[in-house]
């Protein structure tokens, strides 16, 4: 709703930029979870670890080769190996030939 001329309008408000507080990180130990699915690959019970939640380190250790699939553009097909047409397809016998070799699938 503009009222027209102010003067609340002529003098700009001042911005209050509120200062950032720090992170919060907890004093209490990084452990890990209890009842938890994931960490499991090898493991002789596949469906839980740490049900007791007395584990106080990692049940497995962080890989450094894991990652999710190949590398990005490593997937694509080779430009000059390309299919050929009819290269997968063969050619559809005559009739004469199907009565000949195969009566029955008439």
């Amino acid at each position: 709703a503009d009222h027209g001329e102010s003067i609340y309008q002529l003098v700009p408000p001042k911005v209050h930029v509120q200062p950032k507080p720090p992170m919060f990180k907890s004093k209490i130990p990084d452990y890990p979870p209890t009842a938890s699915t994931f960490h499991l690959p090898g493991t002789s019970h596949p469906m839980l670890s740490n049900v007791g939640g007395t584990a106080t380190q990692k049940p497995m250790q962080n890989k450094s080769h894991s990652n999710f699939g190949k590398a990005p553009g490593s997937y694509k097909s080779d430009p000059n190996s390309y299919m050929k047409k009819l290269a997968k397809s063969c050619s559809v016998p005559s009739l004469s030939e199907v009565r000949r070799s195969n009566p029955d699938q008439l």
